[in-house]
């Protein structure tokens, strides 16, 4: 990402209404893993400014990696420790050594995402989690994937086949953001037909408090759901995958 965009992030996402709604989402389905706060070790991958990274402390030993030298300057702003500069494609850990890794809107912005999982596949422990967000849908391209440096958007099929061909099983996925859905449909193919000059801009702007408020529970409420059912559309895709020890089989352990 550029530069600027990690101020921008940094500057957003205590309080705007998709960082917070992302979070509760996230770390739903985070507590309901079998995670142990002094023994589990746990890779942010792409950490960007580190507010999640430090938050995850809480579930285990936290590391992050981060190849930008501006996101890392907002990680060691949080106090965070057990920081890497580095590619996550080539990265420097051991092999089995994970209890989750998370990979949260990032996977989008990497030219070769099998080959990145397959190593997340690699560092991971036999038993161990990966937790993925990603944008969805093509369609909803904007400007915020182009400020971000986007590659693609993921659809539920294309994800989950690149997650099982790096030799994850699939646990859990869903689309996300999917209350909103309409709103930010509605918005973003207004937005191309009649602000075209948005499509190089990033979507992140101050809101009134009351509707910043309201955009956030309404997200929030998803996690309720998320515990019990997954949706079929959204803005964009969570994915919740185990590592499973060699003699186990994918087919009969999926959820999905």
């Amino acid at each position: 990402m550029n530069p600027e965009v990690y101020q921008r992030h940094y500057d957003f996402e205590e309080d705007y209404w998709w960082f917070r709604g992302r979070r509760k989402i996230i770390f739903d389905q985070i507590a309901l893993l079998s995670l142990h706060s002094e023994k589990s070790l746990i890779l942010d991958a792409g950490c960007g400014t580190g507010l999640i990274t430090k938050l995850l402390t809480a579930y285990g030993k936290t590391f992050g990696i981060e190849l930008s030298e501006e996101g890392l300057l907002f990680c060691k702003s949080r106090n965070l420790k057990n920081l890497v500069r580095g590619n996550i494609q080539n990265s420097p850990f051991a092999s089995n050594q994970f209890d989750l890794i998370t990979m949260l809107d990032l996977l989008e912005h990497l030219d070769e995402d099998v080959e990145v999982l397959r190593e997340m596949h690699r560092i991971c422990k036999d038993g161990g989690y990966l937790l993925i967000f990603v944008p969805a849908y093509r369609f909803l391209w904007s400007g915020e994937d182009v400020v971000s440096q986007h590659r693609r958007r993921y659809t539920a099929k294309e994800l989950l086949s690149k997650v099982q061909e790096s030799g994850f099983l699939v646990k859990k996925l869903s689309y996300v953001n999917t209350f909103l859905f309409p709103v930010i449909f509605s918005i973003i193919i207004f937005n191309k037909f009649f602000r075209p000059q948005t499509l190089s801009k990033s979507n992140l702007e101050p809101l009134p408090v009351f509707i910043n408020k309201i955009l956030t529970q309404i997200f929030k409420s998803e996690s309720f759901f998320l515990r019990k059912m997954n949706f079929p559309f959204g803005t964009s895709l969570l994915c919740l995958a185990i590592k499973t020890e060699p003699h186990r089989c994918f087919k009969e352990e999926s959820d999905v």
